[in-house]
């Protein structure tokens, strides 16, 4: 009980850090008119790649270097998220983090989560993307695979399924 609320103060403290610290980095450039949000051009991005698609017709609306191979980062816990909810697996289903949950390099974001300890796997995965946990991807990836390996491989299966051509975890 004491770990729960810890962490939901945990959250809120890097929630308030988000919004202090990161927000204003985020500001638009000075040449950028958020009246006329049409015009943006790719060399008022800070980031080093884009694309926005349109969901309904698959039109490209907007890309910068959307096709230089980068890497996947956060996408991987994307995926890892899809193919959790995607198994059908009991969201209220009490789970052990198991060892390889903390096979990270040390400068990984963590829930954190630790060798042992139990929780549902809901939480897992809501602890996994609202920090962008590494050490619960890793345990998501055991908990339903057996290995990171396997599980890595049911990624790339399922990437090519959804035509992500260009994408290999």
């Amino acid at each position: 009980m004491y770990m729960r609320k810890f962490r939901r103060i945990a959250s809120l403290i890097a929630v308030l850090l988000v919004f202090l610290l990161v927000i204003p980095a985020l500001a638009a450039p000075e040449d950028y008119d958020a009246s006329t949000p049409a015009l943006l051009t790719a060399d008022q991005l800070y980031g080093t790649s884009t694309v926005v698609i349109d969901g309904d017709s698959g039109n490209i609306l907007f890309s910068k270097d959307a096709r230089v191979r980068m890497y996947p980062a956060s996408t991987t816990k994307i995926m890892t998220l899809l193919l959790a909810v995607e198994s059908g697996w009991d969201m209220n289903m009490q789970v052990t983090i198991p060892a390889e949950a903390g096979d990270i390099p040390s400068d990984s974001s963590l829930i954190p989560v630790y060798k042992g300890e139990k929780t549902t796997f809901g939480e897992l995965l809501y602890g996994m993307m609202l920090h962008s946990g590494n050490d619960g991807a890793n345990a998501v990836a055991v908990l339903m695979s057996g290995s990171v390996s396997a599980f890595v491989e049911r990624m790339n299966v399922r990437a090519a399924e959804l035509g992500c051509t260009g994408t290999h975890f």
